[in-house]
């Protein structure tokens, strides 16, 4: 009867593991999917944006945090691709939740072009990291065309390619 027992709890404990990843892995995009337009951004003049004031443009959203070496490593590669792409199709938004001064503070110090914005998650916000770095490609209609999770060497051919595809994508 213990040895039953045992058994049963391992298959509960590995069934709720299983579905704990699963939705790490896929309620974000459910979910923005459904309300993208939620999240605010605080640029570095202290205006506040929404997805909504980019919409017909595809939008590079990226989570970040300056005490996130990967973060701070996948930088330089995003502002290379910036610098391959026509502005007014794209919109790069590189968004932290930690204090304004401290995102300001990091800009300078990088030198970046790269538009910085501290991310204000809402009651209603559905566009929340679940790790950093985390990016998304969002089509001009606010719809999700792909989820990153993790540091990635944007200006590889791969992600240029990558990305030509999606700014081709209806």
């Amino acid at each position: 009867m213990k040895f039953k027992n045992k058994k049963i709890i391992t298959v509960s404990v590995s069934i709720a593991i299983a579905l704990l990843v699963l939705y790490l892995l896929f309620a974000s995009i459910i979910l923005v999917k459904s309300e993208p337009f939620n999240t605010q951004f605080i640029d570095l003049n202290g205006q506040i944006h929404t997805l909504k004031d980019f919409e017909g443009k595809f939008v590079f959203l990226n989570f970040w945090a300056s005490w996130c070496k990967p973060c701070i490593d996948e930088i330089p590669s995003i502002e290379r691709l910036k610098n391959k792409f026509d502005r007014s199709q794209i919109e790069f938004i590189i968004a932290s939740d930690e204090n304004l001064e401290l995102i300001k503070a990091f800009q300078a110090k990088s030198s970046s072009s790269l538009d910085f914005y501290k991310y204000k998650a809402t009651t209603q916000s559905t566009l929340i990291p679940q790790l950093l770095p985390m990016t998304y490609l969002i089509k001009g209609n606010g719809e999700i065309y792909e989820r990153f999770l993790g540091s990635v060497n944007w200006d590889s051919s791969e992600s240029v390619k990558k990305l030509e595809k999606w700014l081709t994508s209806k």
